[in-house]
């Protein structure tokens, strides 16, 4: 009897140290919420605006919705360091911690024949207004961006119409993929009126 209460309380400080030290962050990693497609968008920044549509007919927008942890968004040193040099940055940027920077091409969809596609445009969810899908959103936040709170994103892939249905899988960088939900989801109204 000792020895199991002993090693059952090993097992409760191991558990406990890793999650203190933030090892294991099962709760704050990439999840989805399920997905959309359509034929066309509502075009945000670093497009001309309007609707978005794929230059091929054959294809359309497969938009994933998820919730990813704040601090992915946080440049890295080397991201930082050519926004400082960027002819575009007039005024003084805001500390590397202090800014979020999101990259659609940062996210690959993979479908279930193992074909891979890199996204393209990224907005923010839930849609309340018409921001519209960008190339790439930079914000500048007043303190430090917080490691344990998510925020919630659509990315969309151009991919062939015949492979707009589920399974999927979604991955960012080279961590682990993770199943989307297969849950479809309703183009938001406000778009809608866009296109």
């Amino acid at each position: 009897m000792k020895k199991k209460i002993m090693i059952s309380l090993v097992s409760f400080v191991f558990l406990s140290l890793i999650a203190e030290t933030g090892l294991v962050h099962s709760e704050w990693s990439l999840s989805t919420i399920g997905y959309f497609s359509a034929s066309a968008l509502s075009g945000g920044l670093g497009t001309k605006g309007g609707a978005v549509n794929p230059k091929n007919t054959d294809d359309v927008f497969l938009t994933v919705v998820m919730s990813v942890p704040s601090s992915l968004f946080v440049p890295t040193e080397a991201e930082y360091g050519r926004m400082k040099k960027s002819k575009h940055s007039k005024k003084e940027l805001a500390p590397r911690t202090h800014i979020k920077l999101y990259q659609p091409n940062r996210f690959s969809l993979i479908l279930s024949n193992g074909n891979s596609f890199t996204g393209v445009l990224i907005t923010f969810w839930p849609v309340k207004k018409p921001l519209g899908f960008s190339t790439n959103i930079r914000l500048a936040e007043k303190g430090p961006v917080e490691e344990r709170v998510t925020e919630q994103i659509a990315v969309a892939f151009i991919i062939p119409k015949v492979n707009s249905k589920p399974p999927f899988r979604i991955q960012i960088d080279r961590d682990k993929p993770v199943t989307v939900a297969k849950k479809e989801l309703e183009v938001p109204p406000v778009w809608k009126t866009t296109f």
